[in-house]
């Protein structure tokens, strides 16, 4: 029986790192996400000489670049909801062998 309750909060613990890491990847994707678009911008309208990429493909690639990201982040998101709904199992459980006590 300990050894039981042993892997159930082993398992926690893992599940519990595991989110923690997915959320510090998406707050990653914000600040890398952001960082790109201010850096992008700056670098654009601080050109002084006559731009050779256009203000629409510019415009088309940081659009293209906030979708991909946009993309990636909602995945992770998705995936630290999962192990949340995980989380959620064990401190909500009325069953003695699932919940986590």
């Amino acid at each position: 029986m300990r050894q039981a309750d042993y892997n159930r909060a082993e398992e926690y613990i893992t599940l519990r790192d595991e989110l923690r890491e997915l959320l510090t990847h998406s707050r990653f994707i914000l600040y890398v996400t952001s960082a790109f678009v201010v850096g992008a911008l700056a670098w654009y309208m601080g050109k002084s000489e006559t731009p050779y990429v256009g203000p629409a493909a510019f415009a088309f690639f940081l659009y293209a670049v906030l979708g991909l990201s946009c993309l990636i982040y909602i995945n992770s998101f998705s995936q630290a909801f999962r192990i949340g709904g995980y989380i959620a199992v064990f401190w909500e459980s009325r069953d003695p062998d699932i919940r986590l006590t």
